[in-house]
C-alpha cells in the first residue's frame, strides 16, 4: 500500500446511474406512495433522458412528483408515472434555470475550442472520434459534456444537447 507508483493510479469511477440502479429509486418511491408503476420500464426512459447523470435523474424525478403529477387528474392515474410525465418534467426541466445548467453554460462559454467542437456536434451535425488527448475533448469529458459511445464523441445525455441546443440557437 505504500508503494510509490500508486500515487499516480487513475481514479476511474463512474459516475454515472444506469437503469438497474435507478430503478431501486423508483420502487422506493412507488412503496412509499402506494402506487403501482412500471418501474423497470420508467427507469428505461429516465435513462434515455439523462444517461444516468444523477443530478439529472434526481431532477426529473423530483419533476415528476412535485410538478408534473399534482396537475393530473384526480384518481389512480394521478399519482401513476407514464412516458408522457416524463416527457412534460423534461420540457420544464429545458426551461429552468438551476446551477447545472448555469454551470454547463459557463464552460461553454469560458472554453472556444469547447464551444466551437460542442457547436459543430449539435447544430453541424458533426462526428468525430472519441479521443481524450484533444484537449477540447477532454475538457468536455471533464465539465460532464461529452461521453463516448462506440468510440465516436457525443453529447453526454438527451438533456444535455437539447439544453445546449436551444442556447446555440439562440445566438
Amino acid at each position: 500500500y505504500n508503494r510509490p507508483w500508486n500515487i499516480a493510479v487513475n481514479f476511474n469511477v463512474e459516475l454515472s446511474f444506469d437503469p438497474g440502479e435507478i430503478t431501486p429509486m423508483i420502487n422506493e418511491y412507488a412503496e412509499a406512495e402506494n402506487v403501482p408503476i412500471d418501474t423497470a420500464r420508467i427507469a428505461e426512459r429516465i435513462y434515455y433522458y439523462t444517461s444516468g447523470y444523477p443530478f439529472l435523474v434526481s431532477s426529473l424525478c423530483k419533476t415528476v412528483s412535485e410538478a408534473i403529477l399534482p396537475g393530473k387528474p384526480d384518481g389512480l392515474t394521478k399519482k401513476q408515472w407514464e412516458d408522457s410525465d416524463l416527457e412534460a418534467a423534461v420540457q420544464l426541466m429545458l426551461k429552468e434555470k438551476n446551477t447545472n445548467f448555469d454551470s454547463l453554460i459557463k464552460n461553454l462559454e469560458n472554453n472556444d475550442e469547447l464551444y466551437d467542437s460542442t457547436f459543430d456536434i449539435i447544430i453541424n451535425g458533426a462526428e468525430f472520434s472519441f479521443n481524450t488527448d484533444n484537449p477540447a475533448i477532454e475538457t468536455g469529458v471533464m465539465y460532464g459534456i461529452f461521453r463516448e459511445s462506440k468510440g465516436k464523441l457525443k453529447i453526454h445525455n438527451r438533456i444535455y444537447e437539447q439544453r445546449i441546443y436551444n442556447y446555440m440557437a439562440s445566438k
